[in-house]
């Protein structure tokens, strides 16, 4: 059973304060909202495949035990959340086995990822 995630935006706009003209939802004001934001503040063009290179190694490569969120701060698309698994009932993305023991669970995690190859 997948939840809605709270509190998560990803905004995928311009880069370096020029909209391109095929960046998602080009019919939005990118350049005003640039504006508004501090300083200190960026809008990043960002997409699947940030996420796939960037953010998917540290689940799909590595076992349950040898992953670290540290490995995914400071990923230059800003997608890398490890929250993100709490969508699912349990924190668990495999919800058939939400109930079986962790031992169970080391014994599935070689195959937890492989549609994602």
């Amino acid at each position: 059973m997948i939840f809605n995630i709270r509190n998560f935006a990803i905004l995928t706009s311009l880069t370096a304060g020029s909209v391109h003209a095929e960046t998602w939802r080009s019919d939005l004001d990118w350049a005003s909202l640039e504006a508004k934001l501090s300083p200190s503040a960026s809008l990043i063009d960002t997409g699947f495949s940030d996420f796939q290179e960037q953010c998917l190694p540290e689940f799909r490569d590595k076992t349950a035990l040898d992953r670290t969120n540290h490995d995914l701060i400071d990923q230059p698309s800003g997608l890398c959340v490890s929250q993100m698994l709490c969508a699912y009932e349990r924190c668990w993305a495999r919800p058939e086995v939400a109930s079986r023991t962790q031992a169970q669970r080391a014994l599935d995690e070689p195959g937890l990822f492989d549609d994602y190859d």
